[in-house]
């Protein structure tokens, strides 16, 4: 587990993690982080991104985790658009998704996939 929560982040640079990429728990919680990009994590199972300032998460941010990661969190953010069919297409194995208190989406791209 990475444990980044409580420190202020702004940013993360796009695969600054790539050197831990063992990890499968990510924490980067009660941040100031505004976008979530592709950190390197390729065995990442669960990312607690709840309690920033995201507004955007990169297309492509979950690429390359389609068989692991499992559980995402992105309660009390600031997401003005969420596209689901991005994340859903990247990854199978998803089947907890939190976006609670995330009021400002007025968008929800999703096409239902057959399956």
């Amino acid at each position: 587990m990475v444990n980044l929560s409580h420190n202020e982040i702004v940013e993360i640079e796009p695969y600054a993690l790539h050197q831990v990429s063992i990890f499968s728990v990510l924490d980067i919680s009660f941040n100031r982080l505004q976008m979530i990009t592709s950190y390197g994590l390729v065995r990442l199972m669960r990312l607690d991104a709840s309690h920033n300032h995201l507004t955007d998460i990169h297309s492509d941010s979950f690429a390359g985790l389609h068989q692991t990661f499992q559980q995402l969190d992105l309660a009390h953010n600031n997401l003005t658009a969420f596209h689901a069919d991005d994340l859903f297409h990247q990854t199978n194995a998803l089947y907890t998704l939190d976006l609670s208190e995330c009021c400002r989406i007025h968008r929800c791209n999703h096409r239902a996939r057959a399956g």
